[in-house]
């Protein structure tokens, strides 16, 4: 089975789910789970070209560049030492009274995000129309268009994934089509995929030119907590920061290239941002609610500890556009 990606929540995950839920729009923020167990993988070095040249070569300022580690798939590492909610909590604190397009940040910010299941073994309904997953990861993704098409982190995306999606009123797994799926060997930890579903709230894309060093920026991702030995509970998180420097443009290739896939051209962004197991894919947003990327990683010193550093990916916006039109048409009578 392909290993469980750094900011996912790994193992048997068993997802029971009621009435209530995380779909878009969802009072709560709350979803039941049977007894998973978190674990992150490893620890490598950042893929060639994905970081900025002055943040390697220590212009800005911490860490040292030969502390500098990327979460990456791979074998498992015990001891990583990611931010934990409270931390990321407290970044958020100054922009709990933010208003977005007339909602609570909060809620804004849940309305934009989905949850992902993947290496999903069985689906079971349950009485009173909940239902349970055996699943072995969580990760998050953001819808960006009105017919289902959602942005997430490529290396959330295996085994058969299932999003969670709001019909009639309550959250439902439904099956994740991939669409296109980056390089995450070439540094492209990207996908486009696809769900039968139409998001009563797709993000809108800021601009390039909205991104600079200092632009403040907001994320949205998830987390498991213990409930006493009971189980666990999945809860939404938001995180707050700034971007270290304006983004970083990655050249694509418009061929496939020894057996890896087409890229188009993409950005990482790096920003002073905490995220921790459940923030893969998530989204990550300006304060005037327009969508900057999705959470690819974090970075760690040679100890396994946060630098308080996060890098977004950002795809090149015509190009992800072009490829849902295309897959429009090839797939469109189908969903």
């Amino acid at each position: 089975m392909h290993p469980a990606s750094p900011l996912l929540g790994a193992a048997c995950l068993i997802l029971s789910v009621g009435s209530a839920g995380i779909a878009a729009g969802a009072e709560t923020d709350q979803l039941a789970l049977a007894m998973p167990q978190s674990q992150v993988d490893v620890v490598g070095p950042p893929p060639a070209g994905l970081l900025p040249a002055a943040l390697i070569d220590g212009e800005t300022g911490p860490p040292a560049p030969e502390l500098l580690a990327f979460a990456t798939p791979g074998d498992a590492v015990p001891a990583l030492h990611f931010p934990t909610p409270e931390e990321q909590a407290e970044t958020f604190a100054p922009y709990a009274d933010l208003e977005i397009e007339g909602l609570p940040v909060i809620r804004f910010l849940v309305r934009h995000q989905v949850l992902l299941l993947t290496d999903v073994r069985h689906v079971t309904a349950l009485p009173g129309g909940g239902f349970s997953v055996a699943s072995d990861a969580i990760a998050c993704a953001a819808p960006i268009s009105g017919d289902g098409y959602l942005l997430t982190a490529a290396h959330a995306v295996h085994g058969p994934v299932y999003a969670v999606i709001d019909v009639d009123g309550r959250p439902t797994p439904a099956p994740v089509r991939v669409v296109w799926r980056g390089d995450q060997a070439a540094g492209c930890d990207l996908a486009l995929i696809k769900v039968a579903w139409r998001p009563p709230a797709p993000c809108a894309w800021s601009t390039l030119a909205e991104l600079d060093a200092g632009t403040a920026v907001l994320s949205a991702g998830a987390y498991l907590v213990d409930d006493e030995g009971s189980g666990q509970w999945f809860r939404h998180d938001q995180g707050a920061g700034d971007m270290l420097r304006s983004p970083t443009h990655i050249d694509g290739q418009a061929e496939a290239v020894n057996g890896s896939p087409a890229q188009p051209p993409y950005e990482t962004i790096v920003a002073r941002l905490l995220a921790h197991p459940g923030d893969s894919g998530g989204p990550v947003m300006t304060t005037h609610g327009r969508l900057i990327g999705v959470t690819i990683g974090h970075l760690l010193d040679s100890a396994g500890v946060s630098t308080g550093l996060s890098v977004i990916a950002r795809p090149d916006v015509p190009a992800i556009e072009a490829m849902m039109a295309k897959d429009r048409a090839g797939h469109g009578a189908e969903e």
